[in-house]
């Protein structure tokens, strides 16, 4: 039994309570597939996760197999600030349970204040034998300024992993270290095979009412609009979901009015809980996802998993994980750009997907895939062997 800890964000609690979330949902749930595995497992999170406590984890035989502490460190909090301050509250614990590398962090946060932690720069003292593995959810953010250039922090050994193949070798560009990767992994919901006509099991047009399905943050990175234009160009109506409260609200102003302005052809939900996201899946022709490749890296696009999921094929440009989830013309199309999209869509070629394809695609992505991949990597820092000082 190894000591984890997981430090997930301050931006929405751990697991959400009922609201749809990314970095936060994968964090409770390798906390939990960890915590199966034999672990002794601590998630840190915000005082409004929906589980506070400590839980015992139990194999298929009932027996207990391992252990998982929810701990609440503080309110959520999105602002500029929310992280900071959370790692104010439970930096002291930190220090005292894994500050002499007691056990491995596997830290999601998005300023990686653990992992900076080893260093001494944050006018505390260094924990130079931490065993800390941060997690980079999005783009290279540490810039050194001096030196003109992306550089990690000054840490012993930069145990960086990215969530992607595509993202991890990004990211070892940018900052110049070895980068390892985890696919991000969702519990899978159950999977009813659809009823088509012709016994083919195609995804058949939903001729009541077929619409495209934007599952994005509503940021201009992910260029929504490029989704609501794809659905005019092709005459298909288009559903816009996706966390809207912690972005540049002009932006997302600008998405509501083009679809007020849409005569209902494009329709906005903003932030919607997880059932609700799942329904729409469920009715949905086809997930759409255009994020701008100029602007942004996609990490990962869990969306594009959750899509495949319930049988429905995806259609995305090719940016960072994407390239990774999607196998063309087996769960969904990779598009080089918008253009291409349109005329993918007219062609008729999502109807041609397989939604037990689909599926099969998606299970690759489930949390005890991922839970095996963080517990290998675990093991291996908990050993000092040099392969995992990468």
């Amino acid at each position: 039994m190894v000591k984890v800890a997981i430090i997930s964000t301050a931006a929405i609690p751990s697991p959400p309570a009922g609201v749809y979330a990314g970095v936060e949902a994968i964090s409770y749930n390798l906390a939990e597939g960890l915590a199966r595995l034999g672990n002794e497992v601590t998630l840190v999170t915000t005082n409004e996760s929906e589980k506070i406590g400590l839980f015992q984890a139990k194999n298929q035989s009932n027996e207990v197999v391992g252990t998982l502490e929810v701990k609440a460190t503080g309110p959520t909090d999105w602002g500029p600030m929310g992280e900071r301050t959370m790692f104010k509250n439970y930096v002291g614990w930190l220090q005292i349970n894994f500050g002499d590398g007691q056990g491995v962090v596997i830290d999601m946060s998005w300023g990686g204040w653990p992992y900076v932690l080893m260093t001494g720069k944050l006018g505390l003292a260094p924990h130079l034998n931490m065993k800390v593995i941060h997690v980079c959810h999005a783009m290279a953010n540490w810039y050194h300024p001096i030196e003109n250039k992306f550089a990690v922090p000054p840490v012993p050994f930069p145990r960086m992993i990215g969530v992607s193949a595509t993202q991890a070798s990004y990211l070892s560009n940018q900052y110049g270290v070895p980068v390892r990767f985890v696919y991000n992994g969702i519990n899978l919901p159950p999977y009813e095979k659809l009823d088509v006509s012709g016994g083919s099991n195609v995804a058949a047009p939903n001729n009541s009412n077929p619409f495209l399905l934007s599952l994005n943050r509503i940021s201009v990175e992910k260029a929504i609009h490029d989704c609501i234009d794809v659905a005019f160009r092709t005459n298909m109506k288009i559903k816009i979901v996706g966390a809207d409260s912690w972005v540049e609200q002009k932006y997302v102003a600008d998405i509501v009015d083009k679809c007020h302005f849409s005569n209902g052809q494009a329709e906005y939900w903003g932030h919607v809980d997880t059932n609700t996201k799942w329904d729409l899946i469920k009715q949905c022709k086809a997930g759409i996802f255009c994020p701008n490749p100029t602007r942004y890296v996609e990490a990962f696009g869990i969306n594009v998993v959750e899509c495949n999921a319930l049988g429905k094929p995806v259609i995305c440009l090719k940016n960072g994980g994407h390239n990774d989830t999607v196998q063309n013309g087996v769960n969904g199309y990779l598009c080089n750009n918008v253009d291409e999209m349109v005329a993918t869509i007219k062609s008729g070629s999502l109807d041609a997907i397989n939604h037990d394809m689909c599926r099969l695609a998606a299970e690759r992505f489930s949390v005890e895939n991922m839970s095996r991949g963080y517990s290998e990597l675990i093991n291996g820092v908990m050993s000092d062997s040099n392969q995992y000082k990468w």
